[in-house]
């Protein structure tokens, strides 16, 4: 073979060549792409999707009766609005896939932000222990012998192992109205496996979390009522 036919035969293959590099590099991205692409949670493009935090039906069915919220040690019970951490502060459903690093799914959240949804749970979880004859939620005109100041409020999905779990987590301090007093300080955490790994399944565990936290709360409310020496640690 000639150099010309040799020259005219590498010239032939050239495109062919480039396109399989080409192609090659194509393939090889997508496999960089794609684990990021596949990791959990996956998301789908349809409408926003809202979930909410509610008390479960048997805690909702307690009340206190009028009798004994009349023999109550303390009269009313103000609830201050919860306060968030930062990063927290409104109604996007948030996620870890490792720590320090917060992330927001973008077709779910919840139907308010967690704060708003924590007040009037912390109210009635308060009230079904009857150590006061009345537990009001500001904003409120009536006039309290306790505050109880919830701040630093948490709620993330984290997909650290499989499962993945949904954390709540808050610090409550409990205040005497008639000289500002601190009577306790505590912080409260509940974690909650997820039934599944999206964010409908971290939103069922956070329901669950966020009873658990709520009610070890109002525990510690009770026991700090009725024995402030030692029931406030």
């Amino acid at each position: 073979m000639t150099k010309v036919a040799m020259r005219k035969e590498r010239a032939g293959r050239n495109p062919r060549t480039l396109e399989s590099r080409v192609t090659w590099l194509l393939v090889a991205s997508l496999w960089m792409v794609l684990p990021g692409c596949l990791s959990l949670p996956r998301e789908g493009t349809g409408p926003v999707r809202t979930f909410l935090w509610s008390a479960p039906q048997d805690r909702q069915t307690q009340s206190v009766s009028a009798s004994d919220a009349a023999k109550a040690p303390i009269g009313v019970i103000i609830v201050a609005q919860p306060q968030a951490q930062p990063g927290f502060d409104s109604p996007r459903m948030t996620y870890m896939k490792r720590p320090y690093e917060l992330q927001y799914f973008s077709s779910n959240e919840w139907v308010d932000q967690p704060t708003r949804m924590l007040a009037p749970l912390l109210v009635r979880a308060i009230e079904q222990q009857g150590v006061a004859r009345a537990v009001v939620g500001l904003p409120s005109s009536a006039r309290g012998d306790l505050r109880l100041d919830v701040d630093g409020v948490e709620a993330v999905q984290e997909f650290f192992d499989v499962p993945s779990h949904a954390r709540i987590a808050f610090r409550a301090r409990l205040v005497r109205l008639s000289d500002h007093a601190v009577l306790g300080s505590h912080a409260f955490e509940a974690i909650e496996p997820a039934p599944t790994e999206d964010a409908y399944g971290g939103a069922m565990a956070a329901n669950r979390a966020v009873a658990k936290a709520v009610d070890e709360m109002a525990d510690w409310v009770a026991r700090c009522i009725r024995n402030p020496a030692s029931g406030c640690k």
